[in-house]
């Protein structure tokens, strides 16, 4: 392990306001699909260890993006039966029904 060369207690904001570097963007942070594959066949793993996890990565990736997907429509169809319910509630106290006895 490591150990610290000082220790000091900081609030995010001081701390992000001390930072001598700044941080990086998403295209930055991106290690290209060849020198990934480089880093794992050197790690020891075998083309058919990669291509399955490839195809399991890619498989939860499109997993995460239709339940994303469904999320918002079921945000959405609740909102609108939000919206439907208020204005029936609106109608409903500006229009009474008498009951015939």
């Amino acid at each position: 392990g490591w150990k610290p060369l000082s220790a000091q207690k900081l609030n995010l904001d001081e701390y992000e306001t001390r930072r001598v570097f700044r941080r990086r963007k998403k295209e930055q942070m991106l290690v290209p699909p060849a020198t990934r594959e480089d880093w794992l066949r050197q790690a020891g793993y075998g083309s058919s260890e990669i291509t399955r996890s490839i195809r399991s990565a890619s498989r939860v990736k499109r997993q995460r993006e239709k339940s994303n997907n469904t999320s918002i429509i079921v945000h959405q169809t609740m909102h609108t039966f939000k919206q439907a319910s208020n204005f029936l509630k609106k109608v409903n106290g500006l229009v009474t029904f008498k009951r015939d006895t």
